[in-house]
C-alpha cells in the first residue's frame, strides 16, 4: 500500500459537502475546524482552465503556502488533488482577472469573485456578523488586492468601471472587517490630466466653456463642463470625484469665484485657474 494511502487511513477523515451556487455545485471539505476547497473541481465549476490556475497558485507566494494535497472522491475512485483553505479563496478569486478569459467566461468569473466566498463561508459557518478570521498570509493577499483596487480607482475615469472596482473593494474591506471608503473619496492627481485634456477636446470641438473675461485666467462651471463631457462621450468620473481630485491636486486658484460670465453675461460661480497652469 502506498505511503499516501497509509497516511489517508491514519489522518482524520474530511467531511465532504456540496454547496449549491450560481447554477453549479461547489465541493468543499470540513477537516477539523478548517474548511478546504479542492481547486480543480472549483475551477471546473467556474469554467476556468485548471492547468493555468494551478500554475498561478504555485507561482503566488501566499497561495502556495496554503496548498495541501487531499484525497478527493471521484467517479474513478479517490484522487489526490490540490486544495486551498477557505480563507485563501478571496485571494485566489480576486487575482483571477476576468478580462483575461473568453467573453463567455467573464461574467461568470465576476459573479464568483463577488459572491462565492460569502456563500461558502455562510454554508459552513452561518451568516456572519463579524469579519472572517484569516491567517496572516491570506490577510496579506487580501490587503494587496485592496491596494491594487484603490490604485485602479484613482486612475479610472469611466463611472461604470469605477463602480465595478468599488464593488470588488467592498468585498475586500468586508473580508478585512473595515469600512469601505466612499467611491467619491478615492481620487488622485492622475485624474487631473485627463480632465485638462477633456477641456482641450471641448475647445477643439467648438464648445465655449471658459467664462472668464480676464486674460490669462480660465474659469469654468464644473457641472456644465461635465455635462459637455457626457454629450461628447469623454469619460470622466462623477462630479464629487473630479472635484476632490481638482481641489487636492489641480492648478485651481479657487473653486467658488463669483464673476460675470463671458458667455452668458450673467453672474456665475466658477472654478478658476491660470491659463498656463497646465503647461
Amino acid at each position: 500500500m502506498s505511503e499516501l494511502m497509509t497516511l489517508a487511513r491514519t489522518a482524520p477523515m474530511p467531511r465532504f459537502e456540496i454547496v449549491p451556487f450560481a447554477g453549479t455545485d461547489i465541493l468543499a471539505a470540513r477537516l477539523g475546524d478548517q474548511v478546504r476547497v479542492p481547486m480543480k473541481r472549483f475551477c471546473e465549476a467556474v469554467g476556468l482552465p485548471w492547468a493555468a490556475q494551478q500554475q498561478r497558485i504555485r507561482r503566488d507566494d501566499v497561495l502556495r503556502e496554503g496548498v495541501s494535497m487531499m484525497l478527493i472522491p471521484s467517479d474513478g475512485g479517490p484522487q489526490e488533488q490540490l486544495t486551498l483553505p477557505l480563507d485563501l479563496i478571496p485571494g485566489f478569486l480576486f487575482t483571477a482577472e476576468a478580462k483575461r478569459y473568453a467573453p463567455e467566461l467573464r461574467e461568470r468569473v465576476r459573479l464568483f469573485r463577488a459572491e462565492c466566498f460569502r456563500v461558502l463561508h455562510q454554508h459552513f459557518f452561518g451568516a456572519r456578523s463579524a469579519p472572517v478570521t484569516v491567517d496572516a498570509g491570506a490577510a496579506a493577499a487580501i490587503a494587496r488586492e485592496g491596494t491594487r483596487l484603490v490604485q485602479l480607482l484613482k486612475r479610472e475615469t469611466s463611472p461604470r468601471v469605477r463602480r465595478y472596482y468599488h464593488d470588488q473593494l467592498d468585498q475586500i474591506c468586508a473580508a478585512q472587517g473595515i469600512d469601505t471608503p466612499a467611491i467619491d473619496a478615492i481620487a488622485s492627481a492622475e485624474l487631473v490630466d485627463p480632465f485638462m485634456r477633456g477641456l482641450e477636446t471641448l475647445s477643439t470641438m467648438g464648445v465655449v466653456w471658459n467664462h472668464s473675461r480676464e486674460p490669462g485666467i480660465v474659469a469654468f462651471d464644473l457641472a456644465e463642463v461635465l455635462a459637455h463631457f457626457e454629450t461628447f462621450m469623454i469619460p470622466m468620473p462623477a462630479i464629487g470625484i473630479i472635484a476632490r481630485a481638482l481641489r487636492q491636486n489641480g492648478p485651481i486658484i479657487d473653486a467658488t469665484v463669483p464673476m460675470i460670465s463671458n458667455i452668458t453675461g450673467r453672474h456665475r460661480l466658477c472654478w478658476v485657474f491660470k491659463a498656463d497652469a497646465n503647461g
